[in-house]
């Protein structure tokens, strides 16, 4: 039996789409308003293999409404099994294949709570691609902050570098993505754009 959620999440959750859908925003500087109806496009494909990543490690949390009424959290561990990634994408298309059904996966809608601070993240980067394409980021505004971070880690990105997430330039852009969304600058650490500014601050003079 397949139950139908309500047409509105309850208070403090969102449904497991818009949560992809702003986890989509969020992560891949490409994603567009329709990417989230697209599950052939490569993108879709990234973004349920981090999805499903951060379920693993817990740093998002999905539940499921039960027909009584009551939520219960899914465990963290049933992302490590095999084919969470199908599992996932059945979540979010439903069993007819359609990512707009009503629909979702099984017998229970799944919810996702919504951020603490709600930032309109979604609404700050369709913005964001209404305003042209000027430089997302000035890199000279970075390199003291990153002479920091290569002061605090011990020396500069180095394959050999003691700490594992500061041997290359993934990493420095990894470090600056997460920065820049302070300044609500979207970026994703794998996008040509995040690594071409991380490739500058390492040809830096220190």
């Amino acid at each position: 039996m397949t139950v139908i959620p309500p047409l509105k999440p309850p208070h403090g959750f969102q449904t497991l789409r818009q949560a992809f859908d702003r986890f989509g925003y969020e992560r891949f500087s490409e994603w567009t308003d329709t990417t989230v109806d697209s599950p052939d496009a490569p993108l879709w494909g990234q973004a349920v293999d981090a999805f499903v990543q951060e379920l693993e490690a817990g740093r998002i949390k999905m539940f499921d409404l039960l027909a009584n009424g009551k939520f219960t959290e899914t465990s963290s561990d049933c992302w490590r099994k095999w084919n969470a990634d199908q599992r996932l994408a059945t979540y979010l298309l439903g069993h007819d294949g359609e990512a707009d059904t009503q629909f979702y996966g099984e017998d229970c809608p799944h919810y996702v709570p919504m951020p603490v601070a709600e930032p309109d993240t979604l609404q700050m980067a369709q913005q964001k691609k209404h305003r042209g394409r000027g430089p997302l980021l000035d890199v000279e505004q970075y390199q003291p902050a990153f002479k920091d971070e290569c002061e605090r880690r011990g020396g500069r990105p180095d394959r050999k570098h003691p700490d594992e997430d500061w041997r290359s330039q993934r990493d420095v852009a990894d470090w600056l993505c997460k920065l820049a969304r302070r300044e609500g600058v979207i970026l994703d650490k794998d996008d040509t754009t995040a690594k071409k500014y991380a490739r500058l601050l390492m040809g830096s003079n220190s």
